[in-house]
């Protein structure tokens, strides 16, 4: 079994290898336009407007009209319903930075080649001249690292976020999934059983959370989601009748919800003025 996000710069053929990876574990495979349109139908969204996360850095207008917090909350609960699937290969220009921290057992790859082997490729794929390949490149590795820095507070860039580096220039796109398939394997099986719950944990706060924002009457309400086997905990100032009965019962209609907890914050302390 095997669960792979790889992460892709523009040019560098990702998309190519994960495709090939998915067909050779006979897994699922699913990219950016994949994920956009299953989070786009599940919470009646536009999907173009999801594409802030991983393509395009908004102006200071589209900043004004764009809800990134809600939709950075539907697109984290489609991903990470996927990445807890077994057998399943999810590619983006930013996928394994969604892998939530301790989970060890989804293998985070990066396709890196070299800048003239992109440009080659970017100019057959979209009939772009060498200078204007170059520029669009230059361009989608700036914007795509400004976007996931402001979105997720990580650098893209950084080569500790990765379990491995795929250079798609040094050998044969065969070659290499071989390599990630047997790495994605070996993480597998090395892995304790904590990691998979800890995936899991991750997944069902986000469907909780989820299912929240999309809740006309809650939305941007201040509450925190925690989960543990099953168990879910609701924290918040807001939590108080009847909308703790609202909120109950809402999550309890979650899937994988076991139990629900509320706990009622208490309100910050009025600072006194002079």
């Amino acid at each position: 079994m095997a669960t792979i996000a790889i992460g892709q710069r523009l040019g560098s053929g990702g998309a190519e290898l994960a495709a090939l990876i998915a067909r050779r574990l006979e897994a699922r495979f699913l990219g950016l336009d994949d994920l956009q349109r299953e989070a786009a139908s599940r919470y009646q969204v536009d999907a173009e407007q999801l594409r802030v996360f991983d393509t395009r850095e908004p102006h200071f207008w589209d900043w004004l009209t764009t809800d990134t917090t809600r939709l950075l909350t539907y697109f984290h609960a489609v991903i990470l319903k996927h990445l807890a699937e077994d057998q399943v290969v999810l590619v983006s220009h930013s996928m394994p930075v969604w892998v939530p921290q301790g989970v060890g057992h989804v293998l985070r790859a990066r396709t890196v080649a070299p800048i003239e082997v992109r440009m080659k490729r970017v100019m057959d794929e979209e009939r772009l001249s060498a200078r204007q390949a170059e520029h669009r490149i230059r361009e989608s590795d700036r914007e795509i690292q400004a976007r996931v820095r402001k979105m997720l507070e990580v650098d893209i860039e950084d080569p500790q976020l990765y379990d491995v580096m795929l250079n798609t220039s040094s050998a044969p796109l065969d070659t290499l999934a071989t390599v990630a398939i047997d790495l994605a394997r070996a993480v597998a099986k090395s892995c304790s059983a904590n990691s998979r719950h800890l995936l899991n944990d991750a997944c069902l706060t986000s469907q909780v959370r989820a299912a929240l924002m999309d809740h006309p009457k809650i939305g941007h309400a201040p509450i925190e989601v925690t989960s543990s086997r099953g168990a879910v905990t609701i924290t918040g100032e807001s939590l108080v009748p009847p909308w703790d009965r609202l909120v109950r019962d809402l999550v309890a209609q979650v899937e994988g919800v076991a139990s629900v907890k509320l706990e009622a914050g208490e309100p910050p302390i009025p600072t006194r003025v002079g």
